[in-house]
């Protein structure tokens, strides 16, 4: 699928901000709800009997006894994505890379703060959404190719984005290009919808030193035996950063929770190797 669906109107975007319409959430309960009261519920539901002084989840700001694991079951055991015994959070289910770029926008950003700032958020997480949304200095839009599967409010293909150049002061994309097939053009549309000066913070996950793909893969278990999981189109490594300065991106790679420490890796449970790209234009 090509192109995207016509903008919706201010008024549609206003209830979108709002309520999540079209947003697809396991408890039917919270669509009602709006986005601003929707931590507050899961904190009065979960916290109670999850409260503890080992863990810290910063996207609900919890202390809890233990993060939950993650079983994908139907994975190799070598699978870079496998289980993971401590990653999500039993209050608001974040996971590591959730709390990585919340942390690292709250830290090492002006996201939060003035001037008002025009963003665009690729394949939204719903935990980060309402943290952007609700920020009175974040103009907010959302996209995905399949809007209506995970609450997005635009329908964009990252390979042909039917936006003006020059509308964005920042772009967050995370976990979306391993899906794309034409990962090149998809930053090139990302680059070209920035505003001169603007920024993107572009998450892949790295399982090799180099990036490869393997011609001739059709069946979803050799994607899983070759990139790790079954929906991926190839594997990066760290030379993804020369990809994004092919694009024109000044890039710098950043492994935040290194710099926070391994005590606060531990308290938090975030990934170790876990590389931001924050990209300028």
């Amino acid at each position: 699928m090509n192109g995207s669906a016509a903008a919706p109107k201010r008024g549609q975007l206003f209830l979108q901000k709002l309520y999540g319409v079209g947003e697809t959430i396991r408890n039917p309960f919270i669509r009602l709800v709006p986005v601003q009261y929707r931590m507050p519920i899961r904190k009065l539901c979960r916290l109670k009997k999850n409260k503890g002084n080992n863990r810290y989840c910063v996207i609900c700001d919890s202390n809890i006894q233990e993060f939950l694991a993650v079983n994908l079951d139907h994975l190799e055991k070598k699978s870079p994505f496998q289980n993971r015994e401590k990653a999500k959070c039993p209050v608001c289910g974040s996971l590591e890379r959730h709390r990585l770029i919340y942390v690292y926008l709250k830290n090492k950003t002006n996201i939060f703060n003035a001037p008002l700032k025009k963003v665009l958020h690729t394949a939204p997480e719903t935990l980060l959404t309402e943290k952007l949304v609700t920020n009175q200095y974040i103009d907010y839009v959302s996209s995905d190719i399949n809007p209506k599967t995970i609450g997005a409010m635009l329908k964009i293909d990252l390979t042909d984005i039917d936006i003006a150049d020059h509308t964005f002061d920042v772009v967050i994309s995370s976990h979306v290009l391993e899906h794309i097939l034409d990962d090149k053009k998809a930053l090139s549309e990302i680059y070209r919808i920035l505003k001169p000066g603007g920024w993107a913070l572009i998450l892949v996950p790295i399982i090799a030193e180099k990036t490869f793909t393997v011609s001739g893969i059709k069946k979803e278990q050799d994607r899983i035996r070759f990139y790790g999981k079954e929906d991926h189109v190839r594997g990066y490594g760290l030379d993804f950063k020369e990809m994004l300065q092919n694009t024109g991106f000044k890039v710098k790679v950043i492994n935040y929770a290194k710099q926070l420490g391994d005590a606060e890796i531990q308290y938090q449970c975030l990934l170790k190797e876990d590389f931001i790209f924050h990209c300028k234009k």
